[in-house]
């Protein structure tokens, strides 16, 4: 659910989508479980399947900070931009 971030600006009541799963279970393959996720009530409710209780992947994130060498993650150039001013006396 860290696709719906909860904001002041946007509770998501009354959003849902549905998710298609094929997965392996004790070596028997499931194929084309739907589960609906969302939340039930426009007035706000929790999120329907709740997160604690849904299916355990072994997924890893690999974003650019993971890809780049631990030198250039090191560096970090910050640039302060000023308008030029001329003065002249």
């Amino acid at each position: 659910m860290h696709f719906f971030p909860r904001s002041p600006h946007a509770e998501w009541n009354g959003s849902d989508f549905i998710v298609n799963l094929t997965y392996r279970k004790d070596g028997v393959m499931i194929e084309n479980e739907l589960k609906n996720y969302g939340k039930a009530d426009i007035r706000g409710s929790r999120w329907i399947q709740i997160y604690a209780r849904r299916p355990l992947r072994e997924v890893y994130y690999l974003g650019i900070d993971k890809c780049v060498p631990i030198i250039e993650s090191e560096k970090r150039i910050i640039f302060s931009m000023k308008p030029a001013v001329s003065v002249m006396i």
